[in-house]
């Protein structure tokens, strides 16, 4: 038979045996739920930035589609003598300045799509430096564009063509450049036409 007093310290054993087990349980599931809440987050950003490609890509399909057009629009354009007609060519300024509308109205994607394409690419070299311990530092760029109307050279458009690794989106920016350069020059023509003509 088993004393009093052993029983007595048995059952302090037990107890403290059952308050050690519960807060060990508790421990882990507070640990469980965080690593829980974790990975529904991870899994948010990851849904987040799938959508956000696809977004890129659409719009990088539609753009680089208008700029091929736009290109073969202008080069076209270039190649034909300007008329002598004053009231003709004013009309072909109003041409132009829609068309330059339709260009600015698609510089706002062009810079986005651009910038979201190297900031990822420089977050990704940030990540395996990080994870080779190598040090370095990268500043995303800054893209400076000028009035189209009033842009008469041809730095009014400035990217990184040579920072950019994705092909499609450095393609997408130096396509983007000549068409824009194409278009002041145009631009400039037509307006020292008119001015010739009224001169005339």
């Amino acid at each position: 038979m088993y004393s009093v007093g052993s029983a007595a310290d048995r059952l302090v054993y037990t107890v403290e045996a059952l308050t050690n087990l519960k807060h060990s349980i508790a421990v882990v599931q507070l640990r469980w739920d965080k690593i829980n809440q974790i990975c529904e987050q991870k899994c948010t950003r990851l849904s987040d930035s799938l959508e956000a490609c696809k977004e890129n890509e659409k719009m990088l399909s539609e753009l680089t589609a208008w700029l091929q057009v736009a290109e073969a629009t202008l080069t076209a354009l270039e190649q034909k003598p300007i008329v002598n007609n004053l009231e003709q060519v004013e009309q072909l300024l109003a041409d132009h300045q829609e068309f330059q509308t339709q260009l600015q109205a698609r510089q706002v994607k062009v810079e986005k799509i651009t910038k979201n394409i190297f900031n990822a690419e420089i977050s990704a070299t940030a990540a395996v430096a990080s994870a080779t311990s190598v040090v370095g530092s990268k500043r995303p760029f800054k893209i400076s564009t000028n009035n189209l109307n009033n842009n008469n050279n041809n730095n009014g458009w400035k990217t990184p063509e040579s920072k950019i690794k994705n092909p499609r989106v450095k393609n997408l920016s130096v396509s983007w450049r000549k068409v824009w350069n194409l278009s002041v020059e145009r631009l400039d023509k037509l307006k020292k036409a008119i001015e010739r003509l009224k001169e005339v």
